[in-house]
């Protein structure tokens, strides 16, 4: 099926047997977007935390939806067997009677040939060499184009890691598994004047504990709480600092009086 025709199948079902939840339609265009987006790759990946970023729904909400999609016979999936931030970690999604990436070579193929064969030769000789250099430049520029667009796109990808509403209740799990590599700790650690090596190790011990103690709040608590908790730390470390400053002071001052005694030949 072509993509128009996957949106009508959906419309069809929705019209002639029971109707989707807005949910249902809003999950199910969003993966037709994203295999539109990889040429038809089926199947592809995506995270549970994406996709409910992405639509602004809950994890339960997805899976309930996808299971309703399934049993409609409009997508299959499998759910990943462990947890993990790589591909492991994701849902594969098939889109059933999705168009194939070889079915769009063969389109292309054929329409090259139509095109080639209805051109005559002579039109294509008589086009002028500065014409033919022009559009050369002009699609090495469009091609330029596209791949700066590609990296900002990834980059806007990756970048979206967090989570649209902070007065959600997550887990302490899943909070430092989004914001161990994000762009709000690279802040804090510019305002406590840590290195990057230094905060990500800072964050690791505050997520080990918050993850013993298997608390959940919200994103806002969360950050709140690191934020105390940084301060505390690095109070702890200058108290450390100025006590192990004393005690070499006091050392050096012993050590001078010692000096004098001997010189003055007191024991």
């Amino acid at each position: 099926m072509t993509y128009i025709e996957l949106i009508n199948r959906f419309w069809n079902l929705n019209d002639n047997q029971s109707s989707f939840t807005p949910s249902d339609a809003m999950l199910y265009f969003r993966l037709l977007y994203i295999a539109n987006a990889l040429y038809w790759t089926n199947p592809f990946y995506r995270s549970e935390r994406h996709l409910a970023l992405e639509l602004n729904l809950s994890t339960n909400t997805i899976r309930e939806a996808r299971n309703r999609l399934k049993q409609r016979n409009l997508i299959d999936f499998e759910t990943p067997k462990k947890r993990s931030k790589g591909f492991e970690g994701q849902t594969k999604y098939f889109i059933c009677d999705a168009p194939t990436a070889s079915n769009f070579e063969a389109v292309t193929e054929a329409v090259t040939a139509a095109v080639t064969e209805a051109v005559p030769a002579a039109v294509t000789e008589a086009v002028p060499a500065a014409v033919t250099a022009a559009q050369i430049k002009t699609k090495i520029k469009i091609e330029d184009k596209d791949k700066k667009e590609k990296k900002i796109l990834k980059k806007n990808v990756s970048d979206f890691s967090d989570f649209s509403n902070f007065e959600e209740i997550v887990s302490a799990s899943d909070f430092c598994q989004q914001y161990a590599h994000h762009s709000w700790l690279e802040q804090v650690a510019m305002k406590a004047g840590c290195s990057e090596i230094e905060i990500k190790c800072l964050f690791s011990t505050f997520c080990d504990i918050q993850e013993l103690s298997d608390s959940a709040k919200s994103i806002k608590e969360f950050k709140s709480h690191f934020i105390n908790w940084l301060r505390a730390e690095k109070k702890k470390e200058k108290s450390c600092a100025k006590k192990e400053n004393g005690q070499s002071k006091l050392e050096q001052t012993a050590d001078c009086a010692q000096q004098v005694f001997k010189n003055l030949g007191i024991q």
